[in-house]
């Protein structure tokens, strides 16, 4: 990743959006959590979903309707889940490993 100002990064993206007949994404760098932004224009094979602040990549499952970004339980159900949504499925995940390193802690 190129370490750019903002507004000249703004400019390149403002010329890509308005020329480029193809598929584009911009990662750049920022003051964000992750220290990185993404971009997308055209319609790329993968979405950005902002999970709690943080960008992810997912890849659309074609046999159902695309998912309104703002509804992240319904676009995170996977049929036969033992978990809703992924809000569960990190919850149980965090705890398994808070669990984990609590043992390992004990002498």
């Amino acid at each position: 990743m190129a370490s750019i100002n903002a507004r000249v990064r703004d400019r390149i993206w403002k010329k890509i959006s308005e020329e480029w007949k193809s598929n584009a994404i911009m990662l750049f760098s920022n003051n964000s959590e992750q220290g990185y932004g993404i971009r997308s224009h055209g319609d790329p094979s993968r979405e950005i979903m902002d999970f709690d602040g943080l960008l992810l990549m997912s890849k659309p499952d074609s046999k159902r309707d695309r998912w309104d970004d703002s509804d992240l339980s319904k676009s995170s159900e996977v049929d036969g889940s033992p978990f809703p949504d992924l809000s569960s499925f990190f919850n149980e995940k965090a705890n398994s490993l808070l669990l984990e390193t609590d043992l390992s802690n004990e002498p």
